[in-house]
């Protein structure tokens, strides 16, 4: 993947992967067989997310700063841990009213509402656009508002960025 984020740049990848993403989870929904569950998820939101969320945003993030990169990744990365303490019961929440079939639909149409749109805030490298690297933590600031959007968006759907199966699948299936 780091190859083809170097060459094609995070913002195609990252866009890419939440179709992809959001296509497996909409797929979900039409699961029928144990076999499709490995296949979706192992496969097309594995292929997704490896592609398009946590490697093009990272390498975005870390083209861009060099002095203060720890932090500006330690940042990017928060997202996950506040999502994991909201979106988690918002998922539970959803299944219980609406069922598992639905639920997975609406997070595949959320990955194409909000992450799609703030892909297109990746940049790849800052030489590209006549800046310079951050050699003296001048980007800093305006890298904060990135990583607030990025918080509000991709990062806390820690549901999408890590992907997994339910634990009682045989239910699932047959429903």
């Amino acid at each position: 993947m780091g190859r083809l984020i170097d060459k094609m740049g995070p913002r195609k990848m990252a866009i890419f992967g939440a179709v992809v993403v959001g296509i497996g989870y909409a797929l979900l929904s039409r699961m029928t067989a144990l076999w499709m569950l490995y296949v979706l998820f192992g496969v097309v939101i594995a292929l997704g997310f490896n592609a398009g969320f946590s490697h093009a945003a990272s390498a975005a993030v870390a083209n861009w700063f060099i002095r203060k990169r720890g932090r500006a990744l330690g940042l990017y990365t928060l997202g996950a841990g506040v999502g994991g303490a909201t979106l988690v019961p918002l998922i539970g929440w959803l299944i219980s009213q609406y069922g598992w079939r639905t639920t997975v639909v609406i997070i595949g149409v959320g990955v194409w509402v909000i992450v799609i749109p703030l892909s297109l805030v990746l940049r790849h490298r800052p030489e590209q656009y006549g800046y310079v690297y951050d050699t003296t933590g001048s980007y800093y600031s305006a890298f904060m508002l990135f990583a607030l959007l990025y918080l509000l968006g991709v990062g806390i759907l820690p549901f999408i960025k890590r992907p997994k199966p339910p634990t009682r699948v045989t239910g699932y299936t047959t429903s």
